[in-house]
């Protein structure tokens, strides 16, 4: 699970550093919730995953 983890992180702060996360954000949710139930993360690390992408949002 945590290379899938690593791997969502790693386009939440790309889209960021590319000022394209606010734009992108309703489908990194929906990326976020399809691995959430496919179980490719767990729920904390959906949590902490959605939890970052709302902080680097509103920066």
């Amino acid at each position: 699970m945590m290379i899938i983890f690593g791997v969502i992180k790693e386009i939440i702060v790309n889209h960021y550093n590319n000022g394209t996360l606010q734009s992108r954000k309703e489908f990194l949710d929906r990326l976020l919730e399809k691995n959430m139930e496919e179980t490719a993360i767990s729920i904390s690390e959906y949590e902490l995953l959605k939890e970052t992408i709302d902080d680097l949002s509103t920066k």
